[in-house]
């Protein structure tokens, strides 16, 4: 059964809902396909790799690059940075034991672990060549990367997972020779462009590769450097590629198309656009292939993934104290949101070191959250579960289970579907969707209401959801909306961004 969404109940379902941090309502009498355990997935969305349990994990921080490598300039280490989560990601798909901490800023994962009640002892080592030396033998070779061509590292992390073998620079090989490790490939020399280099592998290294998990890692240094998740990519033995979606770079997007073309649903980018193009265009060329996008950039993912909860039951979104959740007429309800929960970075630090200040606000803030985590990190989602105050409430971020432009799916009632699953899964119930195309509109494509009420029919057990991100119409619906990106409790500064939608 269907009906049309007028303005007053979409204000009850999301403004006061989402914004009020309103207890959602459950929907008795409505069958799931999925038991009553929060770890188990639908066969049909079962793609990612399932990593073992840590027993001990060998803890490193890379400010120790330096030590091992005394004549590392800045390059090097960046280029270190990512060939050391290369190496994790091959070393935890056997079994998780290698955690790198990326700074002493880092979110204590392992902290908040063990406040949790899951304790997996750790050792702390302090010397990379040693780390390589304790489990080198279970490596089968290793390759060079051709620091002047950077593309080569992509390159060398695909092949490498499929070959089982480590990815170094020049400047590690003394060290890797030590352990017995033979060369099987350097890449020196080896291609002039990137398109060239990702061509070559296309045909030779994509038939083996994943079909559901992707990877656009930038490599335009100094500018970029995609490296925290290499090793969850790795596990996956996903392809690797860095390219860009502008109209510009012609040979580079009839590329990404090709390879886009021949991944399967459910399947998603993981990375981050290039540097050249623009968030826009690179979600709306996976968009069309039915793919969705994750700005990833949590590190670890390979420890995460094995990490379980100590209840797997299905969460439970703690109750709000109010009990007034009427609304009234000729008001305006405002919602303060926290946009950027499809992305991992962010879920990762704790929603940008936001979360769990409830004492310094004495307002409601509706959180995002990616549903996915239920995969790829159950016990980080259990933990935000765990820890919810009456005045948080959790949405799902766009668009459902991946960053995506539903409009643009090829089929867009799988992605609808999957993405019902896991938002019942994690009790989610209000979902926000954004649908760009910077290659024909300036702002998001106007296809409210009908895209509304397809949303509606295939997610029928959400409340409502938010739509579009800035400048654009919603049934006349006024909006106030502030990206807590920049938001600082207590003090407001200049750089809140503040978006009236009439």
């Amino acid at each position: 059964m269907t009906r049309q969404i007028n303005r007053r109940d979409f204000i009850k379902t999301t403004a006061i809902v989402g914004g009020l941090s309103v207890m959602p309502f459950q929907f008795y009498g409505c069958k799931s396909e999925i038991p009553p355990n929060f770890l188990y997935t639908l066969p049909e969305y079962d793609i990612f790799y399932k990593f073992k349990s840590p027993k001990k994990l060998i803890s490193y921080n890379i400010s120790h690059f330096k030590e091992t490598f005394p004549d590392a300039n800045n390059k090097d280490i960046w280029m270190l940075r990512m060939t050391s989560t290369i190496f994790q990601g091959l070393i935890n798909r056997k079994e998780p034991r290698i955690w790198i901490q990326f700074g002493n800023g880092a979110t204590d994962w392992l902290g908040i672990y063990k406040k949790e009640g899951i304790n997996v002892p750790v050792e702390v080592e302090t010397d990379f060549a040693s780390l390589i030396k304790r489990f080198a033998g279970e490596l089968d070779g290793y390759i060079i990367i051709d620091p002047e061509m950077l593309h080569t590292i992509n390159v060398a992390q695909t092949w490498g997972s499929l070959e089982n073998w480590m990815v170094i620079t020049p400047a590690m090989e003394p060290i890797v020779k030590e352990t017995g490790l033979k060369l099987k490939e350097d890449l020196r020399g080896r291609w002039t462009d990137r398109v060239e280099a990702y061509e070559w592998a296309f045909e030779n290294l994509f038939p083996r590769c994943s079909k559901h998990v992707i990877a656009n890692y930038c490599v335009d240094y100094p500018y970029s450097g995609h490296y925290i998740d290499r090793d969850f990519t790795v596990a996956n033995k996903s392809f690797i590629i860095d390219l860009s979606a502008a109209l510009r770079q012609r040979r580079e997007y009839r590329l990404m198309d090709k390879i886009y073309a021949k991944m399967e649903t459910p399947g998603g980018v993981w990375g981050w656009h290039d540097t050249r193009d623009h968030e826009h265009w690179a979600v709306e060329r996976a968009s069309r292939k039915g793919l969705y996008t994750i700005c990833s950039g949590m590190p670890n993912m390979s420890v995460h993934g094995g990490i379980k909860p100590k209840d797997i039951r299905f969460p439970k979104q703690k109750e709000s104290p109010r009990k007034d959740n009427k609304a009234e007429k000729n008001k305006i309800y405002i919602a303060f949101i926290m946009s950027d929960g499809d992305a991992f970075w962010v879920i990762e630090n704790q929603q940008n070191r936001n979360w769990g200040l409830e004492k310094e606000r004495n307002f409601p803030v509706s959180w995002g959250f990616q549903p996915l985590l239920a995969d790829v990190a159950p016990a980080v989602y259990k933990y935000y579960i765990n820890n919810q105050k009456p005045n948080d409430y959790m949405f799902c971020g766009p668009a459902g289970a991946g960053y995506t432009y539903t409009y643009q799916h090829p089929d867009p009632r799988k992605f609808l579907r999957m993405s019902k699953q896991y938002m019942e899964r994690c009790d989610l119930n209000i979902p926000y969707i954004t649908n760009w195309n910077d290659y024909t509109n300036w702002q998001e494509v106007d296809v409210c209401p009908n895209l509304i009420r397809f949303s509606l029919r295939s997610w029928i057990t959400v409340l409502g959801l938010f739509a579009a991100w800035e400048n654009r119409r919603l049934n006349r619906i006024i909006i106030l909306k502030i990206n807590l990106m920049s938001f600082a409790v207590k003090v407001c500064t200049s750089r809140i961004k503040m978006t009236l939608q009439l």
